[in-house]
Parts: structure tokens; sequence; C-alpha cells
């Protein structure tokens, strides 16, 4: 048994992805403040943290980055990015 036969059976096929259209002109303040209203006790799980990217159209790392400068706290991250 290869390694990659192991693992092939975690491994579903992804439909093609959509281009992300990304909108550059949201001030961080905004994205901040939208940030704020998705937490809870100045924390944000990253699951939501990625949801809400995807519904502002900008990249998850992007939102990352602003929540650690306003001292947002991303929790139960999923991927191990934050």
């Amino acid at each position: 048994m290869t390694p990659l036969s192991q693992v092939e059976e975690y491994i579903e096929e992804v439909d093609v992805i959509a281009p992300m259209i990304t909108n550059t002109f949201i001030d961080n303040d905004a994205i901040a403040d939208v940030l704020r209203a998705h937490a809870v006790r100045n924390r944000i799980a990253c699951g939501r943290l990625r949801k809400v990217a995807k519904e502002l159209g900008l990249p998850s790392n992007r939102l990352g980055a602003i929540a650690k400068e306003y001292n947002i706290k991303i929790v139960a991250c999923e991927l191990g990015c934050f």
C-alpha cells in the first residue's frame, strides 16, 4: 500500500471554484466593525471569519491580519492558519 493510497479515501473531488472577486476598496475600520458584529466577547471562530471573508469577497488572510490589528482573537482554527 502506497502512502497516497492510504489518504485517497479522504480526498473528495472538488468542483471548479469560481475566481474570487477581491474588493480592496473596503477600509480596515469597516471590516473590523463587521468582524466585531460576528464576534462573541471579541472572539471570532475561524469558520465564521472565512464565511465573512467569502461574503465580502476578500481573502481570509486579510481578515485575519485585520482581526489581529484590532485585537479580535480568532479561535477554533480549522486549518492552522491563525
